[in-house]
């Protein structure tokens, strides 16, 4: 006689698609259990850490070993994950101890791609293009990385869900992959998602993009800062000429929809609205958190989360022709009161949960390492394919920073209110990435630690008093940083796959292996040619830095040989940095040899598994994906609530 399920639907992981799902499904009286890796909420004090540091460096957050390492391989950021060069199958780190990180600079002109006509500005060198470490970190905790999200709500555009049959590009060996879901098959939940997050934006001025609406707003936009009105003016009748394409395309700065604060269910009022000065330093739930909805999830008696609880296998009945999934394996965790805490030990049960719809709602990493860790017969779970872990994707970020003749008094508002969204999309996409540029008001937090930096730096030099009072002044007032997000095309050798090092749980660390492919470096050097023409209509006498990272000691190194001569105000970061947005691993299609999961994220070959995120992108375009992952989670709960009752 078979055992009793546990629920009709199981979750694992309670970032923003995990909530929403939990959230949606348990409304309609759909039993649930989610299971989540990290603790179900932060103390205030946690909390105020993520906000305190948000992009201050890429690893603020709270440590918490069964779910973070002590320690890391490579430096003390709380990553999880072993790094490899791309193409290997060693399942050892690259070097032994320190495990240094390569510096991404200097970059000289026999780096450069010979056809690229932006290759002046290219900021990549061939030793860190050919695989650098991953750059972007994850939280395993309840709420996910919605702590400490900027909140930016883009909607992918119609191009790029049909990247491949509309520009065909092929650069380095590597092509592109339409979806099997277009904009307007998607266009309804993307109205929905940004209901149920409360996101605030303007009505109209989008067009431009090729974006249509059937929905407005749910609530006004945020108002553009002194800053953006200043670029406003400095970008009057500009066009970015592309090389590639020889064609100029206008540069036009938008106000950026963001996710600021919604009542949870259907959008409301944000606590902020109006404000220039909520975020990054902000009242709690001045901007969408997905605990709004773990909350409510949690209120009903149908749904059940259980924290500090890592999945570790999903079972499958490989004597069914269908491979239905039976259960989800996994360990629950407690500290040992009694512990030393810089050495903590732990006590682990573990646990399998049943249900009839089993749902992977992690992210591109811990869904692949989970499904890598799943034995199927002679393969692994939805691996048909082979695909699974594949095609490891971010949108690597290009730093250029100035300062502005005029002030333009950064620091005030949202870190960022405002980007250029005009060159997200052309007929330049055939050749390189195209990307977006986020403007920000954080000055050169990102790039320099400031506004803690420069004040450290006159007083060493001496200055006190008014003199040091006017030094800073003058110098705050004048900072600007633009970051531009690019597009890569799939690489089946960016990959996670599963290392011979486990946690303090006993699972194994997932391994990662990352680069640039040609595609993304040359959307970089355009960003960057893209940001020193902005930067140039803001300065009339422009000297131009090119600096990279010494990843021994911490410090900026001056590129000098490409350097200008004189006192620097326009700066150029070589490298790149992590957007923190982790895509591509378990891919949608319609064809199973070539995809993990169909246009419903339903994985192919398994009747009762779905795998949500953004790792079920066939191609990653420029936008930021949390609106994405919201639409196609709320999607996926109708799918599954249909499917339950058939």
């Amino acid at each position: 006689m078979s055992q009793p399920l546990d629920c009709d639907v199981v979750i694992v992981g309670a970032g923003i698609s995990g909530a929403l799902l939990a959230w949606q499904l348990g409304s309609q009286g759909v039993k649930v259990i989610v299971l989540e890796a990290g603790p179900g909420n932060l103390y205030l004090s946690d909390r105020q850490n993520f906000v305190d540091n948000f992009k201050v460096s890429g690893a603020p957050y709270p440590l918490r070993p069964p779910a973070l390492k002590e320690k890391d391989f490579f430096t003390n950021h709380s990553n999880y994950y072993v790094d490899v060069q791309p193409g290997t199958q060693t399942a050892q780190p690259r070097k032994p101890p320190p495990y240094a990180r390569p510096n991404q600079g200097p970059v000289t002109s026999a780096d450069a791609d010979p056809q690229d006509p932006f290759k002046q500005f290219n900021i990549i060198n061939k030793a860190t293009a050919a695989g650098d470490w991953f750059q972007s970190n994850y939280e395993r905790q309840g709420g996910g990385s919605t702590w400490h999200w900027l909140g930016t709500s883009l909607r992918l555009l119609p191009n790029d869900f049909k990247l491949q049959s509309t520009y065909n590009p092929s650069v380095g060996g590597l092509r592109a992959y339409d979806w099997p879901i277009g904009y307007n098959d998607i266009e309804t939940w993307y109205g929905l998602a940004e209901k149920t997050i409360g996101v605030s934006a303007p009505d109209t001025g989008e067009s431009y993009l090729g974006i249509t609406r059937s929905s407005n707003y749910p609530m006004p936009g945020i108002p553009q800062s002194y800053l953006d009105q200043q670029v406003t003016g400095a970008l009057q009748g500009q066009n970015f000429l592309d090389g590639w394409v020889n064609q100029s395309f206008p540069m036009l700065l938008a106000p950026t929809p963001q996710a600021r604060n919604s009542v949870p269910g259907y959008g409301g009022r944000p606590q902020c609205q109006g404000s220039t000065s909520c975020i990054p330093i902000c009242p709690i739930q001045a901007k969408y958190d997905a605990t709004q909805h773990i909350a409510l999830a949690a209120q009903m008696n149908n749904v059940q989360f259980r924290n500090q609880s890592v999945a570790n296998q999903v079972l499958v009945d490989t004597t069914n022709p269908a491979l239905p999934i039976t259960g989800i394996a996994y360990k629950a965790w407690t500290v040992n009161p009694n512990s030393n805490p810089d050495k903590p030990t732990y006590t682990v049960t573990p646990g399998v949960v049943t249900g009839k719809i089993y749902v992977l709602a992690s992210h591109a990493v811990e869904n692949a390492k989970l499904l890598l860790n799943s034995p199927c017969g002679t393969i692994t779970v939805a691996n048909q394919s082979g695909q699974v872990g594949r095609n490891l994707a971010d949108h690597p970020v290009s730093l250029v920073y100035a300062l502005t003749d005029a002030p333009i008094y950064g620091y005030r508002g949202p870190l960022s209110t405002s980007g250029i969204e005009s060159l997200r999309d052309g007929s330049f996409r055939q050749y390189r990435g195209a990307f977006r540029m986020e403007v920000g008001n954080d000055g050169w937090s990102w790039p320099t630690g400031d506004p803690y930096q420069t004040p450290q730096d006159f007083l060493n030099q001496g200055l006190y008093g008014v003199p040091l009072a006017q030094a800073v002044a003058n110098r705050l007032t004048r900072q600007m940083r633009i970051g531009c997000l690019a597009e890569q095309l799939p690489n089946p050798d960016y990959r996670v796959t599963l290392s011979a090092t486990s946690d303090v749980l006993g699972i194994p660390l997932p391994q990662l292996s990352y680069g640039i492919d040609p595609y993304g470096l040359r959307s970089l050097s355009a960003s960057v040619a893209a940001c020193v023409q902005v930067f140039k209509q803001m300065i009339a006498n422009p000297v131009v830095q090119y600096n990279y990272t010494d990843w021994t000691t911490g410090n900026l190194v001056v590129d000098q040989a490409r350097s200008d001569q004189g006192t620097p105000n326009l700066f150029v970061r070589e490298g790149w940095a992590g957007a923190g947005h982790l895509m591509g691993t378990h891919r949608m299609g319609t064809d199973p040899t070539m995809s993990v999961v169909d246009g419903t994220q339903k994985a192919h070959g398994h009747p009762n598994l779905y795998v949500l995120g953004s790792g079920n992108w066939p191609s990653y375009a420029t936008g930021n994906p949390t609106l994405t992952i919201a639409a196609l989670a709320l999607w996926a709960a109708g799918t599954i609530q249909t499917q339950l009752t058939q």
